[in-house]
């Protein structure tokens, strides 16, 4: 697969040395295409940093026309500096590779039935990349919104004769349909680069040795990882630590997808080259930790703590201002209220002011009396669970409206039983959870754990994970 940062590193290995810029293109489409690549029509970096680089190209122009309009129709932008090579190569050799099958039968009916609604870059027609408009025209006024690489996948939202509209990543847009490939076409042009990858939904997630909790745990995983499935069986998934260890993740906590390359917006492209024109500044191609003016990164932090420091400014000097406008408001109610010839308003006032503070102290009072009567037992993560085999494997039952007896003894009750460690939380204790009381009557958690149980499986999944302060009640 071609990879836009891939293609950006080598076009600055080739312009960047030790001493500054190194040589430019010899020929006219080739400066284009340089100007293009490393973000020139961006606004990215300004070119006059580059000696000469605009003489050169003048001189370039006046020896041979471009036809500009021709490459605008194409919507692909081709490196001209290697493409008399590639053609002589292409003309030597018609040998067609051979097809490597990588997936089964069933595999790959599985993925022809994703790519009936997307679509792939075709690698053959597009060199560098298909630019994605805002409008189906290719007309200079259109804005592009983003690029899909070659090998990139999109979902088709609506399929015209010449233009589909798509969504790739976080772009949204138009793009050409001569430059894709559709359908079944597609599933077999990904064949070889189809894999099957579970994300991570939640902070930390334990992979254990086996599909269930009694297994050990071999590692723990954060948010946003991507681990290759192996299998998907009962409720469990397996992965790839590594090339020679597998493990087990639950299925609740990941979504498991199709892992393919998608759209980059310009604001992604332009962050990244950025990026890469910082390191082409360190003369000493080291370290990018070498750098005197920053990386990226490092600026990026620096306006953020900017904008920051100026926000909470503002914030503070709107609230120097609120509490001069309430001060003001106070002196003027007070010296209206001290000239006011109504004695019997200001009575009022002075009963309803003592009823106030009579029924505040009420309150406070009752506060205090109820949180005598709570005692805190810390903050648990909370999750639910039913009485299925996926839930509680051997000890489930797949029964509708079975009853559900729980290791206590006590019948479970949906929305009020709970799970818990018994050697932390003894069974039979009532719990006050977000205002709402449950009582102990299962097991199988963990410490600072508690298990609601549920009706349905499809109420336990909604019911989520989230963490919570537990009082005994």
């Amino acid at each position: 697969m071609f990879l836009k940062s891939k293609y950006i590193a080598g076009l600055l290995t080739t312009v960047t040395v030790a001493s500054g810029f190194g040589y430019l293109p010899n020929s006219e489409s080739g400066m284009d295409t340089w100007k293009q690549n490393l973000g020139y029509e961006l606004n990215v970096f300004h070119p006059e940093t580059i000696t000469g680089f605009d003489q050169k190209l003048e001189s370039l122009k006046s020896d041979k026309e471009v036809d500009s309009k021709t490459e605008k129709e194409e919507e692909i932008l081709t490196v001209s500096s290697g493409q008399a090579k590639q053609t002589n190569e292409t003309k030597e050799s018609d040998v067609t590779k051979e097809k490597v099958q990588k997936l089964s039968e069933e595999e790959m009916s599985k993925l022809k039935s994703y790519f009936k609604t997307r679509a792939v870059v075709d690698e053959d027609k597009v060199e560098g990349y298909l630019n994605i408009r805002s409008e189906a025209s290719s007309e200079d006024t259109v804005e592009i919104l983003g690029k899909l690489y070659p090998g990139a996948v999109a979902k088709i939202l609506e399929e015209g004769k010449d233009w589909s509209r798509i969504e790739s990543g976080d772009v949204i847009g138009w793009v050409k349909n001569s430059f894709l490939i559709f359908g079944d076409e597609a599933a077999e042009a990904v064949e070889e680069d189809a894999t099957y990858k579970a994300e991570v939904q939640i902070e930390t997630l334990n992979v254990r040795s086996g599909a269930g909790t009694d297994y050990d745990v071999m590692a723990i995983v954060e948010q946003g990882d991507k681990l290759e499935v192996v299998e998907e069986e009962d409720g469990w998934v397996q992965v790839k630590l590594n090339e020679d260890e597998t493990g087990y993740v639950s299925e609740k906590y990941v979504n498991v997808d199709y892992d393919f390359p998608t759209a980059v917006s310009l604001e992604e492209e332009q962050a990244e080259y950025e990026a890469a024109w910082n390191m082409t500044e360190d003369t000493n191609w080291e370290s990018q930790t070498d750098l005197e003016s920053g990386n990226a990164s490092d600026i990026a932090e620096e306006t953020a703590s900017q904008q920051a420091a100026a926000e909470e400014a503002a914030r503070q000097q709107a609230a120097a201002e609120e509490a001069a406008r309430q001060q003001a408001a106070a002196e003027e109610a007070a010296r209206q209220q001290a000239a006011a010839e109504e004695a019997a308003r200001q009575q009022a006032a002075a009963e309803e002011a003592a009823r106030q503070q009579a029924a505040a102290e009420a309150a406070a009072s009752q506060a205090a009396a109820e949180a005598a009567k709570k005692k805190y037992l810390g903050s648990f993560r909370i999750t639910y669970y039913c009485p299925c085999t996926k839930c509680c494997g051997s000890w489930g039952t797949d029964t509708p409206g079975a009853t559900v007896v729980g290791s206590s003894g006590q019948q479970l009750i949906a929305g009020y039983s709970v799970a818990v460690n018994p050697a932390q939380i003894p069974y039979g204790t009532k719990l006050l959870i977000n205002g709402k009381t449950y009582i102990a009557a299962d097991s199988g958690v963990g410490s600072n754990c508690i298990d609601i149980f549920s009706a349905s499986h499809a109420d336990a999944l909604q019911g989520g994970m989230y963490y919570a302060d537990v009082y005994i009640q």
